[in-house]
């Protein structure tokens, strides 16, 4: 498989996952980021694994394993600082935010 059907397939797995998440489907949803994750990794596609560990954080703290969602959110936000990706690291530090103030309710 040549480098850049690797990269569309980790972005049709993100469109994927988040079709999994709006249905409730955790587990397929975590199935699919793993996997995504692991791709991404594998070619160099570093913004692409950032935005597959935020969205796999995602679902951890939906399901509330913030221990897990911390975590991933945090690999997301030390990739995006390299990578000087300002709007992707604001993002997850929101979504990290969001699961605090969540699980303090």
């Amino acid at each position: 498989m040549e480098l850049g059907n690797k990269g569309q397939i980790t972005a049709n797995y993100s469109n994927l996952g988040l079709l999994f998440i709006a249905q409730k489907k955790y587990e397929k949803a975590i199935e699919i980021y793993q996997q995504s994750i692991a791709i991404s990794e594998s070619i160099g596609q570093k913004d692409q694994a950032s935005t597959q560990y935020n969205n796999h954080g995602m679902i951890y703290s939906e399901i509330g394993k913030n221990n897990f969602a911390k975590d991933l959110f945090e690999k997301a936000i030390t990739i995006d600082r390299q990578l000087n990706r300002i709007g992707a690291y604001t993002t997850t530090f929101n979504n990290l935010g969001m699961m605090y103030v969540k699980d303090r309710q």
